[in-house]
């Protein structure tokens, strides 16, 4: 069998349209080739690229550029704090209202109008169409496109994501957005889907929360009609060094924690340990949670706080709406 003719340098590597190929000689039979596989509609890649969502993403702009990455798929990109069930597999890409909709598998499509500053460049991107730019969502744009499919409590941790204070050990020196930024984002799109669930998950959005495990415990608690609590509660506020627990109260000297796989490390552990004991050295309840409390919704952390803060029993639970499709 005769093995097909190498492709052109440009294209070797990468997703590429028949008009590109055709432009650098490549004739059509040569697409039909075993080693060549159709990733989209008129985008063709090498059986051995492995491609990105963001270079098809680039390449479906190549052949609309009006056309970028968005909802999921930007918020995958961006390293949001999805809940476990949120990756639905497709790639999500928006386009201008009366843009060409390009059916295909794997492909989600949805119609949107960014403002100014709402859609970020990436560059380079590699297996993209050379020349093309990967476009996606900016991080509070694709907050406010989650809301069509993701339920209040998880907006809420997003947005506590994107406003968290910054940690520069890490590199960031300052937020992704504030509270303010996101609500002038609901305010530029007042009819899009899902703005409504949007604007009641931002008055529950806090600075503080360093992850979607925490927001959700947060959550629990004052959904249960608890008082609010202190986020990254410092044993001593006027001493930079002094240790801090995630949440907890004040005045009646009582820590939250919650737990997560990076805790297990030794060093984490050993940190765990001292800041432990400084808080009880201080006269300070610590209570811990782990995963498991998670998925059954912190109902044993709203127990305890109840009864450590002697809170009666309520039915109250402000703004919750666990159902995407009521809105």
């Amino acid at each position: 069998m005769r093995r097909p003719e190498p492709l052109p340098a440009p294209i070797r590597n990468a997703v590429f349209t028949g008009r590109q190929a055709a432009a650098l000689g490549v004739a059509p039979d040569r697409l039909r080739a075993g080693d060549l596989r159709r990733v989209g509609a008129g985008l063709y890649a090498h059986g051995d690229v492995v491609v990105a969502d963001l270079a098809l993403a680039a390449a479906l702009r190549y052949l609309d550029p009006r056309s970028w990455m968005s909802h999921l798929s930007a918020a995958t990109h961006h390293g949001l704090w999805l809940p476990p069930s949120g990756d639905d597999g497709l790639l999500h890409i928006s386009r201008f209202p009366g843009s060409v909709r390009r059916r295909a598998r794997g492909i989600a499509s949805h119609e949107g109008m960014p403002l100014d500053g709402e859609v970020e460049f990436v560059r380079p991107v590699p297996g993209a169409p050379t020349g093309v730019d990967g476009t996606v969502s900016t991080r509070p744009r694709a907050w406010l496109e989650l809301a069509t499919t993701l339920d209040e409590d998880s907006l809420v941790a997003i947005g506590d994501q994107l406003v968290r204070r910054p940690d520069e050990r890490g590199g960031r020196r300052a937020p992704y957005a504030t509270i303010t930024v996101l609500a002038e984002m609901l305010a530029r799109h007042p009819h899009m889907n899902g703005v409504a669930r949007a604007r009641r998950a931002l008055e529950l959005v806090r600075v503080g929360s360093d992850s979607r495990p925490e927001s959700l415990l947060r959550l629990a608690l004052v959904r249960a009609g608890l008082p609010e609590p202190e986020l990254q509660i410092s044993l001593d506020p006027r001493d930079f060094a002094a240790p801090s627990a995630d949440l907890g109260y004040r005045e009646r000297k009582i820590v939250l924690q919650y737990e997560g796989a990076q805790h297990r490390t030794p060093a984490q552990f050993a940190r765990d340990i001292h800041r432990d004991q400084r808080f009880q050295d201080a006269g300070w309840t610590s209570y811990k949670y782990s995963a498991e409390d998670l998925q059954t919704g912190f109902g044993r952390a709203v127990h305890e706080m109840r009864a450590a803060l002697r809170v009666p029993p309520t039915n109250r639970r402000p703004g919750n709406d666990a159902d995407p499709s009521r809105e």
